[in-house]
């Protein structure tokens, strides 16, 4: 098995087809690729739609679980995976034909000895109409996630086929909170692994009239500051090797972590205190009045919602 595609999805039902029909049109031979759906609690009739799609000519694994997150599903997935590699396609969205079958080809153009210091390969994104979402990958064989998203240099919207072993490394925190972002899994990926880079819109966003169409990308970030605040802790953690040379991006995302905290109404001399590096555990005592001021605003935005 080359590839895993998995899908999280809650109350998707209408769209959930879309993500399907792609997967139909893959050039990549349907027995080199699977597909795992897991309802995350579903309400509408989304069990009963993906269970009469038995007949795919690709393996098709259902199972539901109580609605605790896309990051609890996700380790989940990880944990069942077959293929080598993983991806994932929101329930919303689809991706291009030849999307499986450039992901494979690209990896296997890796000589095997480099592929142990490589996390998978990184593609873009692309809006239905195929506008590409940001700008170009850098022009380089390979790249240091952590360090690009440090200085915004990958698009906002990114496309991965990571290696099944290595996502299994990094789990995410079984946190009592329905949102972990997806970039925390990234910063930890990149403390130890480089991403090998294929410069092609693969994944395709589908927009509605406010914007994305994911639930969780229209939520206020302080519903879910226990997430919010693990995303900044790993930052801290697991980026601090660039802090001489990118200072202002660790200091706001010590603001961010102290802010989280107190939405979390976590005690914060332990949460400061756990910080793995003393730098950043000053950093984050000095940015606690900003941190406080981000925090009071955030209240009376609460307020007037």
């Amino acid at each position: 098995m080359a590839i895993t595609v998995f899908t999280s999805t809650y109350n998707r039902a209408s769209t959930l087809p879309r993500v399907r029909a792609s997967l139909l049109r893959q050039t990549l031979d349907p027995d080199r690729f699977e597909w795992i759906v897991i309802d995350d609690g579903s309400t509408d009739r989304t069990e009963d739609l993906v269970r009469g799609w038995h007949r795919a000519p690709f393996p098709i694994r259902y199972s539901w679980q109580p609605n605790r997150g896309k990051h609890i599903a996700w380790n989940r997935a990880a944990n069942d995976a077959q293929g080598a590699l993983f991806v994932v396609i929101d329930s919303d969205d689809a991706c291009t034909p030849e999307a499986l079958e450039r992901f494979v080809a690209a990896w296997d153009s890796v000589p095997t000895a480099e592929r142990e210091g490589l996390a998978g390969v990184l593609a873009r994104c692309q809006t239905a109409d195929g506008t590409p979402i940001g700008p170009p990958l850098p022009a380089t064989r390979t790249v240091d996630f952590a360090e690009l998203s440090l200085r915004r240099l990958l698009p906002h919207d990114t496309w991965s086929a990571m290696r099944t072993d290595v996502l299994r490394q990094f789990p995410f925190p079984d946190l009592a909170t329905q949102l972990v972002p997806e970039g925390s899994l990234f910063q930890r990926v990149a403390r130890r692994y480089r991403w090998l880079v294929l410069d092609e819109c693969l994944l395709v966003y589908f927009r509605a009239a406010h914007g994305r169409t994911d639930q969780l990308s229209r939520l206020s970030p302080w519903r879910y500051p226990e997430g919010m605040a693990f995303m900044q802790r790993t930052l801290l953690d697991h980026s601090w090797r660039f802090a001489r040379r990118m200072p202002l991006e660790l200091a706001r995302a010590a603001v961010h972590f102290d802010r989280f905290s107190l939405h979390a109404r976590s005690r914060l001399p332990d949460e400061i205190g756990s910080l793995e590096h003393g730098p950043a555990r000053a950093l984050c005592w000095a940015a606690l009045p900003a941190a406080y001021a981000l925090y009071v605003l955030d209240q009376g935005r609460q307020r007037g919602t």
